[in-house]
């Protein structure tokens, strides 16, 4: 992996571990204004939807298994496999999870413009 490449890597992990910690102050710095959030069984969110959501989860387990970056000028592709043990709504969101995060450089740094969550079938 290239510098950049893993400057990406290494702000990834940073957006997680905001995520573990429902740091919705500093989830935002990571977020641009059109952020949005897909997720299989969950629908499309706009930004403040998904951090509404995030502020209700109970975290018991968040980690990035994988990851591959790859950086297009002033855009960057992640593609992560995640392990979650979290409660929503009463409603278990217990495994491993396909996540594809588009990056981009806004404001001279590195902000998350789209996620995709999926369910991992071969888990």
């Amino acid at each position: 992996m290239e510098a950049d490449e893993m400057a990406l890597a290494v702000r990834e992990q940073e957006w997680l571990d905001a995520i573990l910690a429902q740091d919705l102050p500093r989830l935002e710095t990571f977020l641009t204004p059109e952020f949005v959030y897909t997720a299989s069984n969950h629908g499309r969110r706009s930004r403040q939807e998904w951090l509404d959501a995030i502020a209700h989860y109970r975290f018991n387990d968040l980690e990035i298994l994988d990851m591959t970056v790859a950086r297009y000028g002033h855009v960057a592709l992640v593609h992560a496999r995640i392990r979650q043990d979290a409660v929503l709504a009463d409603q278990a969101r217990i495994g491993i999870f396909l996540i594809t995060d588009v990056w981009i450089v806004l404001d001279g740094r590195w902000q998350v413009l789209a996620r995709s969550s999926v369910t991992d079938a071969l888990q």
